[in-house]
Protein backbone atom coordinates (compact mmCIF):
# COMPACT_ATOMS: atom_id res chain seq x y z
CA UNK A 1 0.00 0.00 0.00
CA UNK A 2 2.88 2.36 0.87
CA UNK A 3 4.56 1.92 -2.69
CA UNK A 4 1.33 2.15 -4.67
CA UNK A 5 0.78 5.37 -2.20
CA UNK A 6 4.42 6.71 -2.97
CA UNK A 7 3.30 6.09 -7.06
CA UNK A 8 0.00 8.18 -6.97
CA UNK A 9 1.80 10.59 -5.54
CA UNK A 10 4.71 10.30 -8.35
CA UNK A 11 1.71 10.92 -10.83
CA UNK A 12 1.22 7.08 -11.64
CA UNK A 13 -1.53 4.59 -11.29
CA UNK A 14 -1.95 0.90 -11.35
CA UNK A 15 -3.93 -0.67 -13.88
CA UNK A 16 -5.22 -3.49 -13.03
CA UNK A 17 -5.27 -5.65 -16.88
CA UNK A 18 -2.42 -4.35 -17.97
CA UNK A 19 -0.43 -5.15 -14.94
CA UNK A 20 1.52 -1.99 -14.51
CA UNK A 21 1.94 1.65 -13.42
CA UNK A 22 0.62 4.11 -15.78
CA UNK A 23 0.68 8.09 -16.40
CA UNK A 24 -2.31 9.30 -13.97
CA UNK A 25 -4.23 11.73 -17.00
CA UNK A 26 -4.92 14.48 -13.79
CA UNK A 27 -1.07 15.00 -13.45
CA UNK A 28 -0.05 14.76 -17.37
CA UNK A 29 -1.12 13.18 -20.53
CA UNK A 30 1.71 12.41 -22.40
CA UNK A 31 2.21 10.64 -25.87
CA UNK A 32 2.95 7.32 -24.23
CA UNK A 33 1.16 7.88 -21.36
CA UNK A 34 4.81 8.09 -19.36
CA UNK A 35 5.35 4.22 -19.82
CA UNK A 36 5.48 2.51 -23.30
CA UNK A 37 9.03 2.85 -25.38
CA UNK A 38 10.08 3.23 -28.42
CA UNK A 39 10.09 -0.31 -30.43
CA UNK A 40 7.72 -1.96 -27.63
CA UNK A 41 5.32 -3.94 -29.31
CA UNK A 42 2.07 -4.20 -27.29
CA UNK A 43 -2.10 -3.96 -28.36
CA UNK A 44 -3.77 -0.89 -29.14
CA UNK A 45 -7.48 0.05 -30.20
CA UNK A 46 -6.77 2.77 -32.78
CA UNK A 47 -9.01 5.48 -33.84
CA UNK A 48 -9.11 7.33 -37.77
CA UNK A 49 -10.83 10.74 -38.01
CA UNK A 50 -11.09 12.16 -41.50
CA UNK A 51 -12.07 15.13 -43.12
CA UNK A 52 -14.96 14.51 -46.13
CA UNK A 53 -14.26 16.50 -49.03
CA UNK A 54 -11.37 18.44 -47.11
CA UNK A 55 -9.88 19.89 -50.96
CA UNK A 56 -13.54 21.48 -51.66
CA UNK A 57 -13.51 22.95 -47.86
CA UNK A 58 -10.01 24.41 -48.55
CA UNK A 59 -10.82 25.51 -51.91
CA UNK A 60 -13.96 27.55 -51.13
CA UNK A 61 -12.54 29.54 -48.01
CA UNK A 62 -10.14 31.64 -46.66
CA UNK A 63 -7.17 29.96 -44.99
CA UNK A 64 -7.69 31.75 -41.74
CA UNK A 65 -11.58 30.58 -41.34
CA UNK A 66 -10.30 26.80 -42.21
CA UNK A 67 -7.47 27.12 -40.00
CA UNK A 68 -9.83 28.46 -37.28
CA UNK A 69 -12.66 25.52 -38.23
CA UNK A 70 -10.04 22.80 -38.06
CA UNK A 71 -8.84 23.79 -35.00
CA UNK A 72 -12.01 23.77 -33.69
CA UNK A 73 -12.58 20.05 -34.95
CA UNK A 74 -9.59 19.16 -33.20
CA UNK A 75 -10.52 20.59 -30.31
CA UNK A 76 -13.52 18.21 -29.72
CA UNK A 77 -11.70 15.37 -31.20
CA UNK A 78 -9.02 15.70 -28.40
CA UNK A 79 -11.50 16.71 -25.42
CA UNK A 80 -13.44 13.40 -26.60
CA UNK A 81 -10.13 11.54 -26.60
CA UNK A 82 -8.09 12.66 -23.87
CA UNK A 83 -10.93 12.40 -21.52
CA UNK A 84 -11.01 8.58 -21.88
CA UNK A 85 -7.14 8.54 -21.71
CA UNK A 86 -6.73 8.03 -25.67
CA UNK A 87 -3.57 9.93 -27.07
CA UNK A 88 -3.55 11.71 -30.82
CA UNK A 89 -0.41 10.23 -31.81
CA UNK A 90 -0.85 11.69 -35.94
CA UNK A 91 -2.79 15.02 -36.57
CA UNK A 92 -2.38 16.36 -40.22
CA UNK A 93 -5.36 19.38 -40.27
CA UNK A 94 -8.09 17.73 -41.98
CA UNK A 95 -7.99 14.48 -39.51
CA UNK A 96 -5.75 12.04 -37.72
CA UNK A 97 -5.12 8.99 -35.26
CA UNK A 98 -6.02 8.09 -31.81
CA UNK A 99 -4.86 5.16 -29.86
CA UNK A 100 -6.31 3.63 -26.96
CA UNK A 101 -4.10 1.50 -24.52
CA UNK A 102 -5.29 0.90 -20.98
CA UNK A 103 -8.24 -1.31 -19.61
CA UNK A 104 -11.57 -0.72 -21.63
CA UNK A 105 -9.58 0.57 -24.76
CA UNK A 106 -11.99 -0.71 -27.32
CA UNK A 107 -15.26 0.47 -25.06
CA UNK A 108 -13.32 4.08 -25.02
CA UNK A 109 -12.46 4.31 -28.42
CA UNK A 110 -16.24 3.87 -29.09
CA UNK A 111 -17.35 6.03 -26.57
CA UNK A 112 -15.51 8.86 -27.98
CA UNK A 113 -15.90 8.49 -31.82
CA UNK A 114 -19.84 8.59 -30.78
CA UNK A 115 -18.83 11.72 -29.07
CA UNK A 116 -17.22 13.36 -31.82
CA UNK A 117 -20.17 12.65 -34.29
CA UNK A 118 -22.86 14.44 -31.71
CA UNK A 119 -20.16 17.36 -30.74
CA UNK A 120 -19.38 17.94 -34.70
CA UNK A 121 -23.91 17.60 -35.31
CA UNK A 122 -23.90 20.61 -32.31
CA UNK A 123 -21.12 22.44 -34.01
CA UNK A 124 -22.55 22.52 -37.34
CA UNK A 125 -26.05 23.80 -36.13
CA UNK A 126 -24.66 27.27 -33.83
CA UNK A 127 -20.90 27.50 -34.76
CA UNK A 128 -19.83 26.80 -38.24
CA UNK A 129 -18.47 29.46 -40.49
CA UNK A 130 -18.38 27.93 -43.44
CA UNK A 131 -21.05 27.60 -46.14
CA UNK A 132 -21.46 23.75 -45.71
CA UNK A 133 -21.45 21.63 -43.16
CA UNK A 134 -18.43 19.41 -41.82
CA UNK A 135 -18.58 15.76 -42.07
CA UNK A 136 -16.18 12.91 -40.97
CA UNK A 137 -15.52 9.71 -41.09
CA UNK A 138 -14.51 7.91 -38.46
CA UNK A 139 -13.11 3.99 -37.91
CA UNK A 140 -12.31 1.69 -34.70
CA UNK A 141 -10.09 -1.05 -35.01
CA UNK A 142 -7.66 -2.92 -32.42
CA UNK A 143 -4.48 -5.03 -32.87
CA UNK A 144 -0.60 -4.88 -32.22
CA UNK A 145 1.39 -1.93 -33.01
CA UNK A 146 5.13 -1.00 -31.88
CA UNK A 147 5.31 2.25 -30.21
CA UNK A 148 6.64 5.07 -32.27
CA UNK A 149 6.97 8.43 -32.77
CA UNK A 150 8.02 8.23 -36.33
CA UNK A 151 4.39 8.64 -38.46
CA UNK A 152 5.94 6.78 -41.42
CA UNK A 153 6.96 3.87 -39.26
CA UNK A 154 3.35 3.91 -38.09
CA UNK A 155 1.01 4.10 -40.63
CA UNK A 156 3.07 0.89 -42.33
CA UNK A 157 1.86 -1.08 -39.26
CA UNK A 158 -1.09 -3.48 -40.16
CA UNK A 159 -3.30 -2.70 -37.58
CA UNK A 160 -3.19 1.12 -38.76
CA UNK A 161 -3.44 0.35 -42.47
CA UNK A 162 -6.62 -1.50 -41.52
CA UNK A 163 -8.06 0.85 -39.45
CA UNK A 164 -7.25 3.62 -41.90
CA UNK A 165 -9.05 1.30 -44.93
CA UNK A 166 -12.25 1.03 -42.64
CA UNK A 167 -12.49 4.82 -42.55
CA UNK A 168 -12.26 5.14 -46.32
CA UNK A 169 -13.96 1.80 -47.90
CA UNK A 170 -16.48 1.26 -45.05
CA UNK A 171 -17.59 4.15 -43.56
CA UNK A 172 -20.15 6.95 -44.69
CA UNK A 173 -19.95 10.36 -43.99
CA UNK A 174 -20.73 11.39 -40.44
CA UNK A 175 -20.50 8.08 -39.54
CA UNK A 176 -18.52 5.75 -37.36
CA UNK A 177 -17.40 2.05 -38.56
CA UNK A 178 -16.41 -0.38 -35.83
CA UNK A 179 -14.04 -3.73 -36.81
CA UNK A 180 -15.05 -7.33 -35.65
CA UNK A 181 -11.79 -7.41 -33.47
CA UNK A 182 -13.19 -4.69 -31.70
CA UNK A 183 -17.09 -4.81 -31.31
CA UNK A 184 -16.73 -8.41 -29.22
CA UNK A 185 -15.79 -6.70 -26.43
CA UNK A 186 -19.31 -4.79 -26.06
CA UNK A 187 -22.23 -5.53 -24.76
CA UNK A 188 -25.52 -6.93 -26.93
CA UNK A 189 -27.21 -3.30 -25.79
CA UNK A 190 -24.52 -1.06 -26.51
CA UNK A 191 -24.12 -2.91 -30.21
CA UNK A 192 -27.66 -2.67 -31.10
CA UNK A 193 -27.30 1.09 -31.65
CA UNK A 194 -24.66 0.00 -34.69
CA UNK A 195 -26.24 -1.32 -37.99
CA UNK A 196 -24.43 -4.59 -39.05
CA UNK A 197 -22.49 -4.04 -42.63
CA UNK A 198 -21.16 -6.38 -45.03
CA UNK A 199 -17.72 -5.52 -45.97
CA UNK A 200 -16.57 -8.86 -47.73
CA UNK A 201 -16.68 -12.59 -47.75
CA UNK A 202 -17.60 -13.47 -43.91
CA UNK A 203 -16.27 -10.03 -43.00
CA UNK A 204 -18.87 -7.90 -40.82
CA UNK A 205 -18.25 -4.29 -39.35
CA UNK A 206 -20.92 -2.22 -37.46
CA UNK A 207 -21.94 0.85 -38.42
CA UNK A 208 -23.52 3.99 -36.30
CA UNK A 209 -24.58 7.16 -37.30
CA UNK A 210 -27.24 10.02 -36.26
CA UNK A 211 -30.67 8.96 -37.11
CA UNK A 212 -33.94 11.39 -37.47
CA UNK A 213 -36.48 9.07 -34.81
CA UNK A 214 -39.05 7.34 -36.94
Amino acid sequence: RTIIQEMYNMGYLYDQELKMFVENPKFSRSRNWGVLREGDEHAFTFLRLDIVGNSVLVREHEDDVIQSTYADLRAIAENAIERRNGRIWNWEGDGGIAAFFFSNRNLHAMLAAMEIIHELFLYNCVRNRLNRKISTRISIHAGPCVYTTDPSILFKNETVKKTVEIESKHTKPDSVTISNTSNQHFDEIILRQFKPIIAGQNLRYYNYELRWED
